[in-house]
């Protein structure tokens, strides 16, 4: 039997919407008389309710399946092996996939630490799948078992880290001897058909070779999206460092950005970066569209059924409920005053209309990392408004 199809009426949208397999929303017109029975194929589900700034039933939900992971990344603040005996099982997690079917959302991404050490991953896609949703997968690429090869190509992307391609340079960030397996694992994925991307963080160890990054990209057919360094919560990158960053790395990246955005396109390599600006128009939905999605579109939940706004600040004071204490998903969503309150932050209100540079000045996790506050801007030497600038 052939999955539904899974569409759900959105107020925020005040729309029809459903998912095609690369991961891409769209409205979804149904002619005048549309009969459910006479159309079996498709699952229609109906919230009864609105929330506002936000979709009423989150379009992603990803689950951290495991913390545990095959890289040992120095500055990497979820790997953690000890907590493994107390993850979700196996129907924990098919349980949780049979609510999202249920109620609306649209896809799952699994991610951890490395998803695919569990033996029951290509088990959970394939469920995921057999209910109408779209999956999507975080991982390092390293190596996999046959089972994993073989889902691979049913999910509608992966994503993977891409911070060197210098062998000695991605070997020390990755806390072992990991480049020669990583390349050809991912050129097993790519001729087998799986779309890859890769994400790069930009910091002073590998600033200096992008353009290699871009050829290899190239080489191997992956999207390139260009991030800014991450911080946890935890205060790891001061202030005072900040600017350092944006003066050292951000500032030079800005003047050569350009040239070489210009010739990944010359060499058919798609790549991004964090300081892209596209022009607003009416097309575009404020509060989803141009500031951080998450409590709007996007929820996590961890590997012991804690849910979270955001998979990398995983810390107490974040934790929006627990699946193993009997919450579920959707009144968390609803209810949530701490993700009431990140809605709160828009475009708008942290002075930003009509600008959608990529989320690095208005991310609210970011800009926590950095300043322990949301909803602080982050320092931008070119800002259009000329509001956000070091000092």
């Amino acid at each position: 039997m052939n999955p539904k199809i899974l569409v759900r009426f959105e107020p925020f949208f005040n729309e029809w919407i459903t998912m095609e397999k690369n991961g891409s929303v769209f409205s979804v017109e149904f002619e005048d008389g549309f009969s459910d029975e006479n159309h079996p194929e498709i699952k229609r589900i109906t919230p009864n309710y609105s929330i506002e700034n936000a979709c009423s039933v989150p379009i992603v939900v990803q689950i951290l399946l495991t913390k545990n992971c095959t890289y040992r990344c120095p500055h990497c603040p979820v790997a953690e092996e000890s907590a493994s005996k107390y993850e979700l099982s196996t129907k924990e997690v098919k349980n949780i996939i049979d609510y999202c079917a249920n109620s609306g959302v649209l896809f799952i991404r699994f991610s951890g630490g490395e998803s695919t050490m569990r033996s029951d991953f290509p088990e959970l896609v394939e469920y995921a799948l057999s209910l109408g949703l779209h999956c999507g997968l975080l991982s390092n690429c390293r190596t996999y078992s046959e089972e994993v090869m073989n889902v691979l190509p049913k999910l509608s992307y992966m994503q993977t880290h891409l911070d060197s391609v210098d062998e000695d340079c991605f070997n020390k960030l990755t806390g072992g001897n990991n480049f020669n397996t990583f390349c050809e694992t991912l050129s097993q994925i790519r001729r087998n058909g799986v779309k890859v991307n890769a994400a790069m963080t930009l910091m002073k160890e590998n600033q200096d070779e992008i353009k290699d990054i871009i050829d290899f990209c190239t080489e191997f057919g992956l999207t390139l999206k260009i991030n800014t360094i991450y911080s946890d919560a935890d205060g790891k990158f001061q202030k005072r460092e900040w600017e350092s960053y944006y003066k050292d790395v951000i500032v030079p990246f800005r003047k050569i950005w350009p040239t070489l955005k210009q010739y990944a396109k010359s060499i058919g390599c798609e790549a991004y970066s964090f300081i892209d600006i596209e022009p607003l128009d009416d097309s575009v939905r404020d509060p989803i569209a141009v500031t951080s999605p998450w409590g709007r579109s996007y929820i996590v939940i961890d590997s012991i059924g804690d849910m979270y706004p955001f998979s990398l600040i995983m810390k107490p004071e974040f934790k929006l409920g627990s699946i193993r204490n009997g919450d579920n998903i959707l009144d968390v969503w609803k209810n949530s005053k701490f993700l009431e309150f990140l809605r709160s932050i828009s475009k708008t209100t942290l002075g930003c209309e009509g600008c959608r540079m990529d989320c690095v000045y208005s991310n609210l996790f970011f800009s926590y990392s950095y300043f322990g506050e949301f909803g602080h801007i982050l320092p931008n030497l070119d800002c259009p408004y000329g509001k956000h600038k070091l000092i």
